[in-house]
């Protein structure tokens, strides 16, 4: 098994279970929200806190026996989808550091990686997840961690997790959805193709949640997105829009005020994929669209 910890801007989530690239087990799950200070806008603001609160997780869990993969999400963290040719490691890190030098200054410090979302590309290239995360943000983590006592076996970001999860979901195998996450006040639409990854944004919300205005927002966004697929002058709009973290009734008032759009918009159903082996007690009931990006993390990792 393994755990899956997400530091939100409002609480943390974990999740300790397995999965393989077809589905994903669910033991034991819990979160944790963080008093208001220790996160603002996304950035770690009392790291002594957020330790503290990752330690009483580890204490509940048990999650020192198991390797740990953080997710986590930073404003200062740049990602970018490049097609590049079939080029070595080395070469490609060279590629990707390039791209982003037209976007950072130069004497940022960062980290590169990428992730291979599609090996083959029509036009014969790779299509990548490309990533910049600046060395003293990833710092700041890796204090935490330590001070907590947990192990970190590796930093994933949210945009990589969700492509993750999608993959393993039957409904984006099959014609053009789109995935739309919530957490907070912070909003990732991702648009699959075919089962492969095909453009994602991520936006930060205005208004008060559950507001009129706030489901007016977000459709405003959803609309922008297919708007923007339908000018790539390709016959593959999308379909229905999937969403994950809200309530039903924030559902219903999104696809009340997206009424308009050409696509169903409805709640991401996961029980295809996703089992929970049994309800812990003690924790709200399972939901796992309000662990949606745990869970991605947890796609072909058994250990």
């Amino acid at each position: 098994m393994i755990n899956t910890i997400y530091i939100s801007p409002t609480h943390l989530k974990c999740v300790v279970g397995s999965g393989d690239k077809k589905s994903i087990t669910v033991n034991s799950y819990a979160q944790l929200p963080l008093p208001e200070g220790v996160m603002l806008g996304g950035v770690i603001t009392d790291e002594d806190t957020l330790a503290y609160f990752i330690g009483e997780f580890i204490t509940k869990l048990k999650l020192t026996k198991n390797p740990t993969y953080l997710i986590i999400e930073n404003p200062s963290i740049v990602v970018r989808p490049m097609e590049i040719p079939p080029v070595a490691a080395k070469t490609a890190f060279g590629l990707i550091e390039k791209e982003f030098d037209q976007y950072l200054s130069e004497d940022a410090d960062m980290v590169y990686d990428f992730t291979v979302i599609e090996q083959k590309t029509k036009a014969g290239g790779v299509k990548i997840l490309a990533v910049a995360a600046p060395v003293d943000v990833l710092s700041i983590y890796k204090r935490v961690a330590i001070r907590a006592g947990l192990k970190i076996k590796s930093m994933d970001i949210g945009a990589n997790v969700l492509i993750r999860v999608a993959t393993i979901m039957p409904q984006f195998k099959a014609g053009t959805k789109m995935l739309v996450s919530l957490d907070g006040k912070a909003l990732s639409l991702m648009v699959i193709e075919n089962g492969k990854f095909f453009i994602s944004n991520r936006y930060r919300l205005v208004h008060p949640q559950g507001t009129p205005d706030w489901a007016t927002e977000i459709v405003g966004y959803i609309s922008s997105t297919l708007q923007f697929k339908k000018s790539q002058r390709d016959e593959n709009h999308v379909e229905a829009c999937y969403l994950a973290g809200f309530t039903d009734t924030e559902i219903t008032s999104i696809s009340t005020n997206g009424v308009y759009l050409d696509a169903v918009i409805e709640a991401l159903d996961t029980s295809g994929a996703i089992r929970l082996v049994k309800q812990v007690a003690g924790t709200e009931d399972w939901d796992p669209n309000n662990y949606i990006l745990n869970l991605g993390a947890m796609v072909g990792r058994k250990k």
